[in-house]
């Protein structure tokens, strides 16, 4: 039910979803998926109270519950209480370890980004490779950690993070604007060209790659 509930909710009819997700935890009330899909509602809604209360209910009932530990994760990360987020991962990271249980790599990948806001560039690169090392599929990961090495100034390595992404999401304008970025920085200019020019063919109300184009004629071709 909760499945076919999320199912009406991908569709478009939130208030029908709702509903039924409402009335399956008013019956059971610890039950994971429904409490989870809740949960990531009340997180797009800045509802952060409604978002801690169906996650922790979740690990009540389901205590290696991993959907719930992402959520209160991001809840308290999106609040800005980086320190209560940090515990939240390490706390998941740590009872999945001891039970030798898989460590996911959503929760490494948050880990991450709890570093960086703690200018802690190190620990925030090495989460987010253990994040691709549980999966090497995880994108936001492999995002991240190309942002990260960009801001290095490792242009290289960052742009065979792009290409990969590129293969998964061939039609998204941030990665092909973010791989002109690695390009210009290689002193690829023609390259980089055609990537910001491609953004701007599937997105042309996106202002990054239009800003982009222009520093790069700008900047590096002199082509004023």
């Amino acid at each position: 039910r909760a499945r076919l509930a999320e199912l009406k909710l991908l569709r478009g009819d939130k208030v029908a979803a709702v509903q039924e997700l409402e009335a399956i935890i008013a019956e059971h009330r610890y039950q994971p998926e429904a409490r989870n899909v809740l949960s990531g509602l009340a997180i797009e809604a800045e509802d952060w109270d409604g978002a801690i209360k169906h996650a922790r209910n979740v690990l009540l009932g389901d205590p290696e519950n991993v959907n719930a530990y992402v959520n209160l994760c991001v809840t308290y990360f999106r609040r800005g209480l980086i320190d209560q987020a940090l515990l939240v991962a390490t706390t998941a990271l740590d009872r999945r370890r001891e039970m030798q249980l898989p460590e996911p790599a959503a929760l490494y990948n948050l880990l991450g980004l709890i570093y960086l806001e703690k200018d802690d560039s190190r620990n925030a690169a090495a989460s987010f490779l253990r994040a691709l090392k549980e999966n090497p599929r995880q994108l936001d990961a492999k995002l991240n950690l190309a942002a990260l090495e960009l801001s290095y100034g490792d242009f290289d390595t960052a742009l065979k993070r792009f290409d990969e992404a590129l293969k998964l999401r061939p039609k998204d304008p941030m990665l092909h604007t973010s791989r002109g970025v690695a390009l210009r920085g290689l002193e690829r200019y023609a390259d980089a060209e055609k990537g910001y020019k491609a953004a701007i063919a599937i997105a042309p109300d996106q202002i990054e790659p239009y800003y982009n184009l222009c520093a790069l004629h700008h900047q590096y071709t002199n082509d004023y």
